[in-house]
């Protein structure tokens, strides 16, 4: 079994031409998933194959980068095809030679996910082996890609990209697959937040997506569940800094290289709200993003202080408050209504806040043409299951503590905006008689 290791392992290590490679596919695979079964089969030599695969994916492997270059440097020859509305300027058909070579081109990256995809995939069956045996195999893994990656030569180790590519890679299926063992996953997690601390900004995108990965696969409210989340809400909280509080910072502030990465950000939670298990976990990934959306539109607040142009002439600001909506709407979606139907008042408060920013912003208008109309959709979905605000006794301290917590004070809002907000209101409800003479009474 040893020496079977050692072939195959010589096998996946040998440089070829593309051609030759892609001819090859079926007997590199076969030996790839090899190591993975001679691991299940013999633990004692898993040491030895995840050394193999973790080197064929970080080093790495010149089959590998064969392929990878090849696609690079071809697409940079292929000529751009261009789409105009005059018939002066419609580019010409591909020559038939162009398009076989982007077939060509096509199945050299079809083939290099493929062997990439089935290495990570042994290589978390051989550390999944290695436990038994050892189980500090995944922290000395890290460990052994940590001094390669956070200090590389670029000047002479131009594989440097795709190797850090690899490895972010497979150390977030090794975090999902063997998401049981909680210290292993944290190995990794710690990893990878040291590297987007660290690291350039090729492959922040990468890191949040995986980290999304990580918190949609874990089961309670756990250690690596609550950093990720922190994690998150700091990235978009600082973002809306920048963009809100106008700050001037260098391209090497982290402020500006959290607003470069907050769209990856809106997009990891968009995945978690959609794919997060338990409800539990749903409940408390709603409160987080409830209190996120709360804690922007303060930002927002603030803003129009600093301006002195009114709190609804700032609406114009409040992207990175709207882009939030389709990620609650996605989560309440999921969400049984019974667990809607009867929130605490923490819930409660913020959905009030919720619906406070929603209407003074503009996202409750269909036809307002400043924001996008998934952000209504949202909207509307979230009000369908959102639950009701209603007082709990109707007591007047009520109505006193809701005037003095609430997110938007009386203060904050204008004469005239507020004027503004009972006429639309009004042309809202068809202008009822009974309406008509309340709502001016409204403060």
């Amino acid at each position: 079994a040893d020496s079977l290791v050692s072939k195959l392992t010589d096998k996946i290590s040998t440089t070829s031409s593309h051609r030759l490679i892609l001819a090859h596919m079926p007997l590199i695979m076969v030996c790839i998933e090899g190591l993975g079964k001679m691991s299940e089969k013999f633990p004692s030599l898993a040491k030895q194959s995840s050394d193999c695969l973790r080197e064929f994916l970080t080093n790495p492997s010149p089959i590998l980068t064969r392929l990878y270059r090849h696609h690079q440097d071809s697409s940079k020859r292929l000529p751009n095809i261009t789409v105009s509305d005059t018939a002066s300027n419609q580019s010409a058909p591909q020559a038939p030679s162009h398009l076989q070579e982007r077939q060509r081109l096509n199945a050299c990256y079809i083939a290099f996910e493929k062997l990439r995809d089935c290495a990570i995939e042994n290589l978390c069956l051989c550390l999944q082996a290695s436990l038994d045996l050892d189980y500090n195999s995944i922290p000395a893994l890290v460990s052994a890609v940590t001094t390669r990656l956070f200090h590389p030569d670029t000047v002479k180790d131009k594989n440097w990209n795709l190797s850090s590519a690899n490895t972010i890679l497979a150390l977030g299926h090794i975090a999902v697959i063997l998401r049981d063992s909680e210290e292993n996953t944290k190995a990794v997690l710690k990893f990878m937040l040291q590297w987007f601390d660290t690291s350039p900004s090729e492959q922040d995108t990468m890191l949040i997506d995986q980290m999304g990965c990580i918190a949609i696969s874990r089961t309670s409210i756990d250690g690596i569940y609550t950093e990720i989340m922190k994690k998150f809400k700091e990235i978009i909280k600082e973002a809306s800094q920048t963009v809100y509080g106008g700050y001037n910072h260098s391209s090497s502030d982290r402020r500006n290289k959290y607003q470069r990465c907050s769209g990856a950000v809106i997009n990891a939670l968009g995945n978690i709200a959609a794919n997060i298990q338990g409800s539990l976990l749903l409940n408390d990934f709603l409160i987080r993003m409830m209190e996120l959306y709360v804690n922007i539109g303060l930002e927002v607040k603030k803003l129009s202080d600093k301006t002195e142009r009114g709190l609804l002439k700032a609406s114009n600001s409040a992207g990175n408050l709207g882009v939030l909506i389709p990620v609650i709407a996605v989560l309440i979606r999921r969400m049984d209504d019974k667990d809607l139907s009867n929130p605490n008042n923490r819930l409660k408060k913020f959905f009030s806040d919720f619906w406070l920013y929603a209407v003074v912003f503009g996202f409750t208008k269909d036809d307002n043409g400043l924001w996008p109309q998934d952000w209504y959709d949202g909207v509307s979905e979230i009000a369908a299951k959102a639950p009701k605000l209603t007082f709990s006794t109707g007591e007047k301290h009520e109505i006193r503590v809701m005037k003095v917590t609430q997110a938007i004070s009386t203060e904050g809002v204008t004469y005239a905006e507020l004027q503004e907000m009972k006429t639309q209101l009004l042309v809202l409800l068809d202008n009822p008689p009974v309406m008509v003479n309340l709502v001016p009474k409204y403060t």
